[in-house]
């Protein structure tokens, strides 16, 4: 099964929709994954989205771009019918038998290659049971998968709720997996009708703890005057007009406390959305007369997610509407307040503090602009390094927990032995 210096060989596949922060955090965190608890691990990252870097998804691993597969799937009304009608044999016979245009059969064949060459096809990340042109590639790794008789694990992803015209195809995909482990969201019922084995995964974001060496941040403002606070708003127009006034209530808050200044860092976690935080700020900036110099523009879409938690770690505590701020304000050992969110976001990071209720000083979930407040000046006057330790200390024992179980999981699927040096500090 295996190469023969004994590596396990696996296929990761990620990079649906937007290019973001979040999905960037996965494929980086489950590739660090597979270096400390499968060291010989040969890895191939597939994306089908042209804009992903690939970059940062484990050294020695090469990366593949498939959309020309994508675009061909669309266009051609007799592959696209075969795919919807599940019927896999007579897709199989016009991917692979038949002559197809030249560019995608290259991409094809190659794909066709890397997956039979593989011990495990791991598809992680994003909310691709949304988006149609993200279900028909994974349907079709999912055949190739089933035809070629690998192993399909899912990780890290969202499920639901289905789009009505790929929900033949999700149940599909969803059936060919041997194990998925998901993001807690709507749609876990759906798993339990299927009979999907599965379980719930703390977020996709929070497997970056499992990197090669333990992260280590520490706190740079010393000052008990002043406080620094991480926002981030969300992505579209309806989430920024939610959130403005919560935002600006805490800001006010912060203004009555005499011989108290704050400033914000502003993180955008999507490339170049509708509707940036820093502009969607900006009328509470000006309402406020903050001095613009205690306002901070920090791009983090395309940061390293490595280099991203350092940068969350500058501010003292974070306000966030979804979970790539969150998670890695955790992991950077920094409390993180919740905004609600129409996606299912604010359910999920209720979910992260759970996680976190043995941390003394508690983050809050879906907090009002008096307890943000009240809360935030309670952590500058704190013992800011001893909150950090203990948020990372939890965030610890939640990665090694998700780490047994999947590399157990891994090595069961793929008869790989699981290294004994992945433990990551209490």
């Amino acid at each position: 099964m295996f190469w023969g210096n004994g590596a396990l060989r696996v296929l990761l596949f990620g990079g649906f929709g937007v290019p973001n922060i979040g999905d960037e955090a996965i494929l980086h965190g489950l590739s660090a994954f597979y270096s400390r608890n499968f060291p010989a691990t040969r890895l191939h990252c597939i994306t089908a989205n042209p804009n992903y870097s690939g970059l940062f998804w484990g050294r020695g691993s090469t990366s593949h771009h498939f959309s020309d597969i994508l675009l061909h799937l669309r266009a051609d009304p007799t592959i696209r019918a075969a795919l919807y009608a599940l019927d896999f044999d007579a897709l199989w016979d016009q991917l692979f038998l038949r002559p197809v245009d030249t560019n995608t059969q290259s991409h094809v064949h190659i794909l066709r290659r890397v997956v039979a060459q593989t011990d495990l096809l791991h598809i992680a990340g994003g909310g691709f049971l949304r988006m149609p042109h993200c279900i028909e590639v994974a349907a079709l790794l999912a055949m190739i998968a089933e035809k070629t008789h690998k192993p399909l694990l899912l990780s890290g992803s969202q499920i639901g709720p289905f789009d009505p015209e790929t929900r033949a195809l999700s149940e599909y995909y969803l059936q060919r997996a041997a194990y998925c482990d998901l993001r807690m969201e709507r749609g876990m019922e759906e798993l339990q009708r299927l009979n999907v084995r599965h379980s719930v995964s703390t977020d996709d974001a929070l497997l970056l703890a499992l990197a090669p060496a333990p992260l280590r941040t520490r706190y740079t403002n010393s000052s008990q005057a002043s406080i620094r606070i991480n926002v981030q708003l969300g992505y579209c127009d309806g989430e920024h007009e939610q959130n403005k006034s919560t935002i600006g209530q805490v800001i006010a808050l912060l203004a009555a406390h005499r011989g108290k200044s704050a400033s914000f860092r502003i993180l955008q976690c999507f490339p170049s959305p509708p509707v940036s935080d820093f502009d969607a700020l900006s009328p509470v900036i000006r309402e406020f007369d903050l001095d613009p110099a205690s306002v901070e523009y920090v791009d983090l879409s395309y940061m390293h997610p490595v280099d991203a938690i350092s940068e969350v770690a500058k501010g003292d505590v974070t306000i966030a509407s979804r979970m790539h701020a969150a998670v890695l304000s955790f992991l950077a050992g920094r409390p993180c307040y919740s905004l609600t969110h129409g996606d299912g976001s604010g359910d999920r990071i209720e979910f992260i503090h759970k996680q976190f209720e043995s941390v003394s000083v508690s983050p809050f979930a879906l907090a009002s602009p008096s307890d943000i407040a009240q809360h935030a000046l309670e952590v500058v006057a704190g013992d800011r390094a001893a909150i950090e330790r203990k948020l990372r200390r939890q965030a610890n024992r939640l990665a090694n927990a998700k780490a047994r179980e999947l590399g157990a999981i891994i090595s069961k699927l793929s008869g790989s032995p699981i290294a004994r040096r992945w433990q990551l500090p209490n």
